[in-house]
């Protein structure tokens, strides 16, 4: 299970929380944690370092953008992570999904592509190949 380190520079006015019931539309800049449980239509972006997690009553309907991104809800889009992709047992994914580690836990549900690569050297859709060996 994946481990929130809580450091002293954390605090809690770092973290966000969007609520069960609550529905947001447009462009979602999130830092440092995010924990989402509402709804969202439009583009998810978590700063570099950022944890989104995705609770298992939230629903995504756009493109994702984060450091690491932990789903246990609903995404319809593209996810784009630059540290690691988790689907947890109660995830459903349709779309395509692209991080230099993904983990597709036993009952998740992924409908699309996945794509490893280090986003740091390569920017989504870049068509950039890996290195033959």
């Amino acid at each position: 299970m994946l481990q929130i380190q809580k450091t002293p520079e954390m605090r809690e006015a770092e973290i966000t929380l969007i609520s069960e019931g609550t529905a947001l539309e447009g462009t979602l800049e999130l830092a440092s944690v995010a924990r989402v449980h509402g709804s969202i239509r439009g583009k998810l972006v978590g700063s570099p370092g950022s944890l989104v997690v995705l609770a298992s009553q939230s629903t995504v309907e756009g493109n994702i953008e984060a450091d690491t991104l932990w789903v246990e809800g609903f995404v319809r889009g593209q996810i784009h992570a630059a540290t690691r992709v988790i689907l947890s047992p109660t995830a459903r994914v349709v779309g395509d999904i692209t991080s230099p580690s993904i983990e597709i836990d036993p009952g998740a549900y992924f409908e699309g592509r996945c794509r490893m690569e280090n986003l740091s050297e390569a920017s989504p859709g870049s068509g950039t190949n890996p290195p033959s060996s």
